[in-house]
């Protein structure tokens, strides 16, 4: 990215500061984009009579658009302008819930001259650095299940849908293909996996839009406890997905996967899961034991990836053979 890039968006930031933070309101501090997957963002400090506001500013970026130039010159986009009013919706919904437990990010504004979204900076760290047995993280857990519930009613509008198991098998089948190797263990998940959504197909089902990404590190926890949660990617499908996303990765996790799934003790990811299925409510309908049977197949087809990218050890040797099995074991809930 280029120095003018750069200073084209802190220029546009400035120039807006007053009207967001009041008379006076001084863009203190602007630091240099950094590149993400699919965004460049930039954090700032403004001086405001009354307090210093920390914020952050997302300049999403796409195939077409890969440099903050391009994507600049591209000028204002509806689907970022979408994801901001999005953001002012999770904002409203948490705050009619009256849940003490949960948070929300606060938006600041859209910069249509520069296609930003400008927010307030959470304090708040990550679910998944708090997952350690004291303090017991079950009532964060629950509190994070609420505020999925409250996104899949209010600003998702779920809605009755018939599943569409044909394009879950084919995000299925891209998963398994990108593999490169398929040991026998996981072949029989696949099966599974893909039998239990053949068996779905056309069943009604709670639909609408999903977070698409929710998992242990875009689920925060502030300094005062309560549940925020980032980054949402406005996907369409059974929010059963969004659920199994969020189990499966705590079931996976890199702590676990370098203990073969004997950290945290298996009986306190139990209560955790339990605790978040407890928050959202309800079962949402039949299909969460399929699409969890999918996510989790999908999860080890990326690992098998990576280890053979860099192992040449064989797919079959005994220490594989048994983490396999136990970490299957857990993911899918029978340790």
């Amino acid at each position: 990215m280029t120095g003018g890039a750069d200073e084209r968006v802190r220029r546009a930031v400035a120039e807006g500061v007053e009207a967001w933070f009041g008379p006076g309101a001084l863009l203190e501090e602007f630091g240099e984009g950094r590149e993400h997957s699919w965004s460049f963002q930039f954090r700032g400090l403004v001086r405001a009579a009354e307090r210093a506001v920390e914020i952050a500013v997302k300049v999403p970026r796409w195939d077409e658009a890969p440099s903050l130039g391009q994507a600049l010159e591209a000028g204002s986009q509806a689907d970022t302008r979408r994801e901001f009013a999005e953001l002012e919706a999770i904002r409203r919904a948490i705050t009619e819930a009256g849940d003490e437990g949960l948070a929300a990010v606060q938006p600041v504004a859209y910069l249509a001259e520069v296609n930003a979204i400008v927010t307030e900076v959470i304090d708040a760290v990550p679910l998944r650095s708090r997952l350690s047995v004291r303090p017991d993280p079950s009532a964060l857990f629950a509190a994070a299940g609420r505020w999925l519930r409250f996104y899949h009613d209010r600003v998702g509008e779920a809605s009755e849908q018939p599943f569409p198991a044909g394009e879950l098998l084919a995000e299925l089948e891209r998963a398994a293909a990108g593999a490169r190797r398929w040991p026998d263990l996981l072949r029989r998940y696949l099966d599974v996996a893909r039998s239990a959504l053949v068996a779905l197909d056309g069943v009604p089902v709670r639909a609408g839009l999903l977070h698409g990404d929710f998992n242990l590190s875009n689920v925060l926890v502030t300094g005062d406890g309560r549940v925020a949660v980032i980054d949402t990617n406005r996907a369409e499908g059974p929010v059963a997905l969004d659920l199994a996303r969020l189990i499966t990765d705590l079931r996976t996790h890199k702590g676990r996967a370098l203990t073969f799934g004997l950290r945290p003790p298996s009986s306190a990811v139990r209560e955790w899961q339990a605790a978040f299925l407890s928050g959202y409510g309800d079962p949402p309908d039949p299909s969460l034991p399929a699409v969890r049977a999918a996510a989790v197949t999908e999860r080890w087809a990326d690992i098998e990836a990576r280890i053979a990218a860099v192992s040449p050890v064989s797919p079959e040797g005994i220490g594989l053979r048994i983490a396999r099995r136990l970490m299957m074991r857990e993911v899918l809930g029978r340790a």
